[in-house]
């Protein structure tokens, strides 16, 4: 673990900017994103925690507490040692930018936080969502297939992947205008995916429901003989609430040709076998592909709050 600084000014008084990064980077690799985040603030500096987390590390959540504690600690120092916590707020801005693995460590780090309301996080392509309580923004594409499978293994909270929910959200969205009409659609390919999977079982009173529901085709099923489905509606609004999360268009992700995964029946295998590249300025290039546009947005959009 290490704590390191890019950047050649100081942030303006009670201004602290801080990132995280994601799994299997160097701390050279660490170093390049928090410089892009450094440049985008005038050359602010920016103070990194270094996250030496690896691909293994992921199914073992213990071997990230260390990056964790030392996380919580560096946040603590930022925050001057004042009594009245209500004279903090709105002199001191706790900016922190995590990518991948980085917003697992910044969740954990930050759920029993006592001054949560002086953070802000700007999460990108990350491991796990981080709720609206955190004052977090999650910005993902569908197309990064290492977010896309750390969710499916690190969210454990909701019986649907938040990340799941997001994705039917994003494209439920396209076709309805009205935020409830989509998260109604998003509920509703929730549910025909827990039928279908209960179909395949052999679940014949459930293969009925199915065809009463999607035999209707683009109309809306009802929910009063569907209790099951009306809990997924609720359970959808009560995400909608509680998450920022943004499906980012353009640009798709491509793998570089060193970027390759043996075929495996196991998520958890395929993350184990995953072979990353070891091109020197991968990690920056790919995140500048990914979010690099977005990054720069976020930034000068929150430099006109300052």
């Amino acid at each position: 673990m290490t704590i390191y600084t890019v950047g050649s000014h100081n942030p303006d008084p009670g201004i602290s900017l801080m990132l995280c990064n994601g799994v299997a980077n160097t701390l050279e690799d660490a170093k390049g994103l928090a410089g892009l985040v450094s440049r985008h603030f005038d050359h602010k500096k920016v103070t990194g925690i270094y996250n030496p987390a690896t691909l293994v590390d992921y199914l073992d959540p213990s071997k990230s507490l260390p990056t964790v504690r030392l996380f919580k600690k560096v946040i603590r120092n930022h925050i001057p040692h004042d009594k009245n916590i209500r004279s903090l707020r709105g002199r001191i801005h706790i900016l922190i930018f995590v990518h991948c693995h980085g917003a697992y460590i910044a969740q954990k780090a930050l759920l029993n936080f006592p001054h949560k309301e002086l953070v802000e996080i700007y999460s990108f392509g990350g491991a796990v969502m981080i709720p609206r309580a955190l004052n977090a923004q999650n910005f993902l594409r569908e197309s990064d297939a290492t977010a896309q499978l750390s969710n499916s293994l690190l969210d454990k909270e909701w019986d649907e992947p938040v990340y799941e929910y997001a994705k039917n959200l994003h494209h439920a969205k396209k076709r309805f205008p009205d935020e409830l009409q989509a998260i109604e659609f998003a509920a509703i390919q929730s549910y025909k995916k827990h039928l279908t999977a209960r179909i395949q079982t052999g679940d014949h009173h459930a293969c009925r429901r199915y065809q009463e529901i999607y035999i209707l085709g683009h109309e809306q099923p009802t929910t009063e003989d569907f209790p099951f489905l009306s809990r997924k509606i609720i359970r959808h609004l009560c995400l909608n609430g509680e998450y920022a999360i943004h499906f980012l268009e353009g640009v798709r992700f491509s793998a570089p040709p060193e970027a390759t995964t043996k075929k495996s029946g196991s998520l958890i295998s395929i993350f184990k076998r995953t072979t990353l590249p070891v091109t020197e300025g991968f990690i920056e290039s790919s995140f500048i592909e990914n979010y690099g546009n977005k990054l720069e947005e976020v930034i000068q959009e929150r430099k006109k709050r300052f």
